[in-house]
């Protein structure tokens, strides 16, 4: 079992669950482990060691920088390569954060007034990203397609901190996560959370379940139910002793699903059901969907 504990507050049960034995604590920042009492480890140093695992690296911000360069005079051939560099450098990270790179097949699908512009962009990113290969190397902003597509080892984590979870940290976090996982999802009510309810339906779909916090401050409640039981417990607290033995005993415990990850000869390609941000570098392009 693997769950999203939503909660308007979530710093108070971060706080209680980080110091149990029964995960590994994932936080964005040093700031923010620090606050739990924890040493830092974060979702990006988790990828970074899988890639380095499999002979892989992160690609030093120098060397991305040389191979876009290159890449925009091979793929554009404009005439002040710097300049183009850095006007297309926010777009295509982007891009590669969406993972917008393993869209070609559907080029035919898009449509729009500025089509030379976006198949300038994925031109330039198949050359740069082949550029980073060579040297077998991963741009930062693909970090979390090729780390999740690797198959990597699954434990069991407390993830905190992870405010507004982007698409690309969620599929790593399904493929990283294994039974006994935690996720503290701050969710609200409002317009400015949408994002959240999205990704918690994500993960729902891949087998996750969802815990909701109690709105007073102390004690949890479950999706439905509220208060504690007749034990003196709440049901996440039940839920944890059980996950605990699980991760502790080796119970047999039902696998959960995991995202597919097509095969490749060079470094495996992530499923592209979960490009949430291809429709805004879309926009930066003029390109829109026809149906």
């Amino acid at each position: 079992m693997r769950i999203v504990y939503t909660t308007s507050r979530p710093h108070p049960i971060s706080q209680q669950l980080a110091h149990r034995p029964h995960w590994r604590v994932i936080t964005p920042t040093p700031q923010a482990a620090r606050s739990l009492g924890v040493p830092h480890q974060s979702l990006e140093t988790l990828a970074v060691g899988v890639l380095g695992k499999h002979g892989w690296g992160l690609a030093p911000i120098l060397t991305s920088w040389r191979a876009l360069e290159t890449a925009v005079a091979e793929a554009i051939s404009p005439e002040d390569i710097p300049g183009t560099a850095r006007m297309w450098a926010p777009t295509l990270t982007e891009f590669l954060q969406g993972g917008g790179n393993f869209w070609q097949e559907d080029m035919a699908a898009l449509d729009g007034p500025n089509m030379v512009r976006l198949q300038e962009l994925h031109r330039l990113a198949k050359v740069y990203t082949a550029k980073l290969k060579q040297k077998r190397l991963v741009d930062k902003a693909e970090l979390f397609w090729h780390a999740a597509a690797f198959s990597p080892v699954a434990q069991p984590l407390l993830v905190c901190g992870y405010d507004f979870p982007r698409s690309d940290e969620l599929y790593f976090l399904n493929a990283v996560a294994g039974e006994g996982s935690i996720l503290v999802l701050p969710l609200v009510e409002e317009p400015l959370f949408d994002g959240n309810q999205k990704a918690l339906a994500e993960l729902q779909e891949q087998g996750w379940d969802e815990e909701r916090g109690s709105k007073g401050e102390g004690g949890t409640r479950g999706a439905g139910d509220g208060g504690v039981g007749a034990n003196g417990h709440s049901p996440l607290q039940g839920k944890i002793r059980g996950l605990g033995e699980e991760t502790r005993d080796g119970g047999n415990v039902t696998p959960s699903p995991r995202l597919p990850c097509p095969p490749s000869p060079h470094l495996p390609l992530p499923h592209r059901r979960h490009c949430g941000y291809i429709p805004i570098w879309m926009r930066k392009c003029g390109v829109f969907w026809r149906g």
